[in-house]
């Protein structure tokens, strides 16, 4: 590597991290002010609701009251904790979302202010290609492509539970909304709240398959609570305060405790029913894809099939782009650097309106799932690959 390569990538590295460093702190400004309300909060000093919930009739996610609120309010030193702590798992989530528009403007800002300060004439001068020039950029442009990719398929996995939290839920206590759904045996099971600290869940209901004459069978539970598989027993539920309690008819998959009380043996988990709509969002591609071979009838499939296939084309799309905005940023030498900036923007978004519009028609059911993954990339590609032909050498 010459000294010019070095110089080059050590502007850019500078203009990356100034970008980065800045947007950061945009966004981290606008959000705490939209959150001070839940950063002001105690999360060990505040009141549960469980007075509330032992009224048959209590909602258990009522809002708590002015005055419960200010028992919990937070100190100084525990605001900033609470800040810190739910920052820290979105700073990846962050960079995800940011990295190939940082790594544009970080591109546009290095090369166009060496452009500008008449630093390529010598070495053109001298016999150097431009491709030659900007070969070490194009590997360390691969490298932080690679690095969103390494980080959406590790460590936000790892920060899903944290990213899942409302920021007045830094512990992860605050009772959940029940998703219903069917387990192996088509039980649907469903519910009204459930507590993650008990792993329990309130005012269920379980529907039976129908039996051959079509009767249905519903079993209403006070609280069932999660028991996991261990080295003796399987996965299940335990289920308190049935009614009815005595079932005409009992299914081999639940059994007897007591009057009112029964055992339902399932792989359905306590994650399974309490996760949220956009869960999916954070977790691998290989969760993803063993979800969908495992639960054919999951809640928005089409979203994630379509989500699998982005997987797949994010890290090429992102290359596109930079194929894109580099004849932009060094093809011209008599535009403004301003000028450059802002087609570099008007290009990252173009592609990412076009991302948004195939994932819509995907939700829509008006384009299928892995053609929307694939169609911007598909579009794109050729483009890319005839400017980078038209470079100049």
């Amino acid at each position: 590597m010459t000294l010019m390569h070095r110089y080059l990538l050590r502007q850019f590295l500078v203009a990356y991290l100034a970008c980065f460093v800045s947007l950061f702190l945009i966004y981290l400004v606008l959000d705490v002010f939209t959150k001070m309300d839940e950063f002001a909060v105690d999360p060990h000093r505040r009141q549960t609701q469980a007075a509330r919930t032992t009224a048959p009739d209590a909602d258990p996610l009522l809002v708590e009251t002015k005055t419960e609120r200010a028992a919990a309010r937070a100190s100084l030193p525990t605001f900033f904790q609470n800040m810190v702590n739910y920052y820290w798992y979105r700073a990846p989530l962050f960079f995800d979302r940011v990295n190939a528009f940082i790594a544009l403007l970080g591109a546009t800002f290095s090369l166009g202010w060496l452009q500008r300060q008449n630093e390529f004439l010598p070495l053109f001068a001298a016999g150097v290609s431009l491709r030659r020039l900007l070969l070490p950029l194009w590997i360390l442009l691969a490298l932080i492509v690679a690095l969103g990719a390494a980080g959406r398929e590790w460590v936000i996995p790892a920060c899903a539970p944290f990213l899942l939290r409302e920021a007045e839920d830094p512990l992860g206590r605050r009772p959940l909304l029940v998703q219903g759904c069917f387990d192996e045996h088509d039980i649907h099971v469903e519910g009204r709240v459930a507590y993650p600290d008990r792993k329990m869940i309130q005012h269920a209901r379980l529907t039976l398959p129908a039996t051959p004459d079509n009767e249905l069978i519903i079993i209403q539970c006070k609280e069932m609570f999660y028991r996991p598989a261990n080295e003796r027993d399987a996965s299940g539920w335990w289920l308190m305060g049935c009614t009815p309690a005595e079932l005409p008819r009992l299914h081999p998959a639940l059994h007897v405790l007591a009057e009112g009380e029964y055992f339902l043996t399932t792989e359905l988990s306590y994650d399974r029913l309490t996760r949220r709509p956009n869960w999916h969002a954070y977790q691998s591609t290989a969760r993803l894809v063993q979800l969908l071979d495992e639960e054919e009838n999951c809640p928005r499939r089409t979203d994630i099939i379509a989500l699998v296939h982005r997987r797949f084309t994010t890290p090429f799309l992102e290359l596109t782009l930079i194929l894109l905005s580099l004849p932009l940023i060094v093809g011209h030498t008599d535009r403004h650097l301003l000028l450059k900036v802002g087609g570099v923007m008007a290009i990252f978004g173009g592609t990412t309106l076009l991302d948004l519009l195939c994932g819509s028609l995907a939700r829509a059911d008006y384009l299928d799932p892995v053609l929307a993954g694939w169609l911007p990339l598909m579009l794109l590609g050729p483009w890319a690959l005839v400017q980078t032909d038209a470079l100049p050498t």
